[in-house]
């Protein structure tokens, strides 16, 4: 049975689009659904169950941390259960806590229900409709991953407008209803989620891949990658330029397309004896798929293809365990400066949010209606953001470098907005912190694509959030306890800072990166 890599058509393009959209949807759903109706829920608790400030602030806080806290866990289960699965039960978490919610009388309930069922589901399909996207995107999945994450911002935008309606038109039980019924989305959107490797070949893709495979040196050595070094695929800019140099080989009188043919397959072999390829329930992502595509077989080569039970034996072997891949991401220095980095630059982001809007407006005396707009700016300043991360997504740049700088621009800002003077000044410096917050957030992703590779970033992805997670709770804590034996002035202040460490440790990344594409740029 061949079990060498088979091009697919599957890949950004056709179906891909349908899955982005399903996606986008699903952003505006779940996180971008969890931080819109936050400020609105904290008060209905409030007045429905008569409960204190503290109470229900605590209810609201314990939310969010479920769903960074819970994030690893839905990330192994993504790994174990496909995407498909995981953003279904997610979705089934989201009805039952806001379904159930409609017949809670007690504010233990609400602990139970929306703090950390909501939080266990919106955690669940965070996690499928952001992975799904590198199973169907590979050339454009900069541009997939940005789109996604808009619909986090359009969400946190619409829903304070939508659920407050719905709370002062039906009262709480009947809205929270209504809010479950929403969440339907998630239910479609994971009966859309089908793993790639259903789809079937052209028959062009598969003569190329006959013709591939029957080239192919046999290989009988495998040597596992060591825990300490993880595998990681080009990344699309690789690729591009790669593919780029392929073409113009071709137009200047390369050779035919059968040699073309053979070298893939050759470098296909000798990549095999250095890499495991990984399989899992859904799709399998191997590394010699996309070198393949990188060194001109002329096709985008997919993370996903069908697995017979011949096949499945045959890479029985090579098959690393999901304690070996955390293990692999756990000795990998990287990955201690990105989870580094997600503790400071949320506790930078959390304690800025919780702590913005009172101090300025006591230093400022601002009116209501002054409080208001600074609250509509610097939600147009995310929405801005967020688009401007779509639109560039397909060029090629240095993706580290970009967070790298964001970071440190609205840490910058938040030091510098706890002096302001004016509110044309406050208002300037809140649109830039939003801009720059909205590109950080929305060129997550790519980051983490282009460190680790698409086969390990579900794992990658849950760890990085439960580092913000924990930046969220343990970092917010010691600011405002700074604020609150000093003044709050030092909370912004020391909130900056850390988010200037935050992005500092960044620099190792963003330097070995451009010291690896200097190196590849210097090879003929």
């Amino acid at each position: 049975m061949n079990c060498c890599p088979r091009i697919s058509t599957n890949k950004d393009r056709g179906y891909a689009w349908w899955i982005l959209f399903m996606s986008f949807l699903s952003h505006v759903c779940n996180r971008g659904f969890s931080y819109g109706i936050l400020g609105n829920m904290t008060i209905a608790h409030q007045k429905f169950f008569n409960i204190g400030l503290q109470e229900s602030g605590i209810i609201g806080s314990l939310h969010v941390a479920t769903i960074f806290l819970f994030a690893p866990l839905a990330s192994i289960m993504v790994k174990k259960l496909g995407c498909r699965t995981v953003e279904i039960l997610g979705g089934c978490c989201l009805i039952l806590g806001f379904g159930l919610s409609s017949l809670s009388t007690q504010s233990w309930h609400a602990f139970i229900l929306f703090s950390l069922l909501a939080g266990i589901g919106v955690s669940s399909t965070y996690m499928a409709s952001s992975t799904i996207l590198t199973a169907y995107f590979q050339r454009f999945s900069y541009f997939a991953f940005s789109l996604a994450i808009l619909g986090t911002f359009i969400g946190s935008t619409v829903w304070p407008i939508g659920s407050q309606y719905l709370l002062d038109t039906f009262g709480y039980s009947k809205a929270m209803g209504f809010i479950a019924i929403s969440h339907l989305i998630h239910f479609i959107a994971g009966a859309s989620f089908i793993p790639p490797n259903n789809t079937q070949q052209s028959s062009e893709d598969k003569r190329i891949s006959e013709l591939s495979a029957s080239e192919r040196k046999p290989t009988n050595e495998m040597q596992a990658t060591p825990t300490h070094e993880i595998p990681r695929e080009p990344s699309t800019n690789e690729l591009q330029e790669k593919a780029e140099t392929s073409t113009v080989k071709e137009v200047t009188g390369g050779s035919s397309s059968q040699t073309s043919i053979s070298t893939c397959a050759e470098q296909e072999s000798a990549i095999e004896k250095c890499d495991v390829t990984f399989t899992n329930s859904a799709f399998i992502n191997s590394n010699d798929d996309k070198l393949s595509e990188a060194e001109g077989c002329g096709k985008l080569a997919t993370d996903g293809e069908p697995i017979s039970s011949d096949s499945s034996e045959n890479f029985a072997e090579e098959d690393p365990s999901l304690k070996k891949d955390l293990l692999s991401l756990i000795k990998s220095p990287q990955v201690w400066v990105l989870m580094v980095n997600a503790f400071f630059w949320n506790a930078t982001n959390t304690t800025f949010h919780v702590l913005i809007n009172n101090y300025i407006v006591h230093r400022l005396s601002l009116i209501e209606r002054e409080a208001a707009l600074s609250i509509t700016i610097f939600g147009g300043a995310k929405l801005a953001g967020s688009v401007i991360a779509v639109l560039i997504s397909p060029l090629k740049f240095d993706r580290p470098m970009l967070r790298f700088i964001t970071i440190m621009v609205y840490s910058i800002c938040t030091i510098i907005i706890a002096f302001s003077t004016s509110k044309e000044m406050y208002y300037i410096l809140l649109s830039i912190w939003g801009v720059n917050f909205a590109l950080s957030l929305g060129n997550l992703l790519a980051v983490l694509l282009d460190v680790i590779g698409a086969r390990l970033l579900p794992l990658l992805f849950g760890i990085e959030l439960l580092a913000s997670g924990l930046g969220s709770l343990l970092g917010t804590a010691l600011y405002t306890f700074i604020g609150e034996n000093t003044e709050e002035l030092y909370s912004l202040i020391s909130a900056g800072c850390g988010g200037i460490i935050g992005s500092i440790i960044l620099l190792p990344v963003v330097i070995s990166r451009q010291r690896q594409q200097h190196l590849v740029n210097k090879q003929p």
